[in-house]
């Protein structure tokens, strides 16, 4: 009997090994390959941020010698952008266009009785290219160009009334950011930048007819945006 149950499990242990070794060698399938995110393309999106001023007012006459005050101001900063990026390998080149309301007023007393003044900053754009590195979804990248501005100003002596004036001033900006694609079709951004405007200028006629004011204008400005890309 115990001949008989050793040959029998001998047997069937034989022939179990025998058809396995005739299956074919199993093969776990390949894992998905997931092709880097691409940035090309056009893009629209919104941004809102912070802005601090810099602000350099003059006033020149015929009579007293020139005197300045300093307007400097802050403000929110809100709007909407719109570009075009090309990527070579890891690197991205491209161009945006942004237009955005600015809320950012300075005034100046510090020189009463002599002479006040504002600089309100209403609105500003820029032209610019952008250049970065991309890692996957994250962009870092650099920006600067043109940059537009228009400016309130106004100017007198602070027991006085004050001349209003208005000037549109050109301009350059220079900038860095981080751009990260959550998706396929949208991205937030933080950017940083700084911009230099021509000086905004007039005459405080009619008030004050024999008096020229110039005001230069630096900003400061932190962002965050949102974009959706095509």
């Amino acid at each position: 009997m115990k001949r008989f149950l050793f040959g029998t499990v001998a047997a069937i242990v034989t022939a179990v090994s025998a058809n396995a070794a005739d299956l074919p060698d199993y093969e776990a399938p390949a894992a998905p390959v997931v092709a880097p995110y691409d940035w090309t393309g056009f893009y629209l999106g919104l941004q809102a941020g912070y802005g601090w001023s810099q602000a350099d007012t003059t006033f020149t006459g015929p009579a007293p010698p020139p005197i300045g005050i300093s307007p400097d101001g802050d403000g929110f900063v809100g709007g909407a952008h719109a570009g075009y990026l090309q990527q070579f390998d890891s690197f991205v080149l491209g161009v945006e266009a942004d237009i955005e309301y600015s809320d950012i007023n300075g005034f100046d007393r510090s020189l009463a009785p002599s002479g006040s003044g504002k600089a309100d900053i209403d609105w500003m754009g820029s032209l610019r290219l952008r250049a970065g590195y991309a890692w996957d979804r994250a962009l870092l990248y650099a920006t600067g160009g043109l940059a537009y501005a228009s400016v309130d100003g106004s100017g007198g002596p602070a027991a006085g009334p004050l001349q209003g004036f208005s000037d549109d001033v050109w301009g350059w900006t220079l900038g860095a950011g981080v751009d990260y694609a959550f998706t396929d079709t949208v991205s937030i951004r933080a950017e940083y930048r700084y911009t230099d405007f021509d000086d905004a200028s007039s005459n405080l006629g009619p008030l004050y007819p024999t008096v020229n004011a110039s005001t230069d204008i630096d900003v400061h400005a932190l962002r965050l945006g949102v974009s959706y890309h095509f």
